[in-house]
């Protein structure tokens, strides 16, 4: 468990159960989290694809655009994972594009980690300026460890 961290930890629920409130959910995650610098999204497969909506019974493995937005609106920074698709990698990371272009995230700093063992993972760091060396201090240090065969700079 890490020092000073706060965890929201209210099960989220897919957007075919009508009687759950992803909007009242995320409401009450932003309330938990106010006093954290630093949010970590830990979906199960990452930013939310074409093929799925907000409304659809796998909703609730994914983190939706707008909250991100949100939590960086509320001058968090955004770290999420992201479960890879066999793409290459160019192709694969064309689908952030949009996430990147959004007028609300214009001033974050953007960094990625890919990490590979057995599948790739990545994840994506949306940062608020003022958090950027710190996050960079433990990017470098999570790729000086033993750690390193299996973590890389992702270049997005």
């Amino acid at each position: 468990m890490l020092i000073n961290t706060t965890y929201y930890s209210d099960i989220l629920r897919p957007g075919s159960d009508r009687s759950f409130n992803r909007l009242n959910w995320y409401n009450n995650s932003l309330k938990i989290l106010s006093g954290s610098d630093i949010i970590f999204c830990d979906s199960d497969n990452g930013l939310i694809v074409k093929s799925d909506s907000e409304k659809s019974k796998k909703s609730d493995k994914y983190i939706l655009p707008k909250e991100i937005t949100s939590y960086f609106q509320s001058e968090k920074s955004v770290i999420f994972y992201n479960h890879r698709c066999r793409e290459k990698e160019d192709i694969y990371l064309k689908r952030f594009h949009s996430l990147r272009q959004r007028d609300e995230l214009s001033d974050a700093a953007w960094k990625g980690l890919k990490f590979i063992r057995g599948t790739t993972r990545d994840y994506f760091f949306i940062l608020q300026k003022e958090h950027v060396d710190r996050v960079n201090i433990a990017i470098d240090c999570v790729i000086k460890t033993d750690w390193k065969k299996h973590f890389s700079v992702l270049n997005i």
